[in-house]
């Protein structure tokens, strides 16, 4: 049976978490000699859109936008569903160990222990940053975020079909770096340096907390298939990238 794409890719300890589209279960994997281990089943998922670990709560978190839910699982297999009235697609963790998702122009905020909103956070358009990009008859229209991780100064950054942006807590946008087609994000949080997985181009960047390209990440390891996940393991240093056809590299940065 052919592998389904990536749509997840987390590490929490020693154990790698893959996981993939139309799945009801997480591939799991060794991080000492990646050897696969046994599933873990998360009985009442179907269509799963992205995954997220949390060190400090040692659990799992699965959003699954069609049925407006994430499953929170515990490393011993036990899971509770988390009903929403969004939509939550890709996932992260604050550092308090808060759950962040995106809901069309918002960040949303969720406890990482019930799923009740924290804060949300409308992301004001900057008409001048974004003038030319997103205009119309009608004015701007309403941007779709697709991803956002938290800052140690407590910001966020975020990305849409054009730029990734570091955004307030009051929602205006500080700073943006035009990018084609940003997807994914991973934030190193010593350094603040920020993991962008585009789709057109296929590719990782790197890119400074002030937004300032740095460099390409994966020169040399693409496959002609999308980086769909981006994950940075803090202990390791190791950057795991998911891919369109299943797979997922493993990049050693230091």
């Amino acid at each position: 049976m052919p592998i389904g794409p990536c749509v997840g890719v987390t590490s929490l300890d020693d154990k790698l978490y893959v996981l993939r589209e139309h799945q009801s279960h997480i591939n799991v994997y060794s991080t000492t000699d990646y050897n696969r281990l046994p599933d873990l089943p998360v009985p009442e998922l179907n269509e799963p859109r992205d995954i997220a670990s949390c060190g400090c709560k040692k659990c799992l978190y699965i959003s699954e936008s069609s049925k407006k839910c994430i499953h929170r699982v515990q490393l011993n297999g036990s899971v509770t569903k988390w009903s929403l009235t969004d939509e939550p697609c890709r996932l992260s963790v604050t550092s308090v160990g808060n759950v962040l998702t995106c809901a069309e122009r918002c960040i949303v905020e969720l406890s990482g222990e019930n799923g009740q909103i924290v804060r949300r956070i409308q992301v004001k358009v900057n008409t001048q940053i974004h003038r030319g990009l997103h205009a119309t008859q009608m004015g701007l229209r309403d941007i779709q975020l697709l991803h956002c991780v938290q800052l140690a100064s407590g910001g966020f950054v975020t990305c849409h079909d054009r730029e990734v942006c570091v955004v307030g807590f009051d929602g205006r946008v500080t700073r943006n770096c035009n990018i084609s087609c940003p997807w994914h994000l991973a934030v190193d949080k010593d350094s603040q340096f920020i993991f962008v997985a585009t789709i057109l181009p296929y590719k990782v960047v790197l890119l400074s907390p002030t937004l300032d390209f740095v460099r390409e990440i994966t020169q040399g390891h693409m496959y002609g298939c999308e980086p769909r996940r981006v994950h940075l393991d803090p202990v390791t240093y190791r950057l795991y990238v998911g891919f369109s056809n299943g797979s997922v590299i493993i990049i050693q940065l230091l």
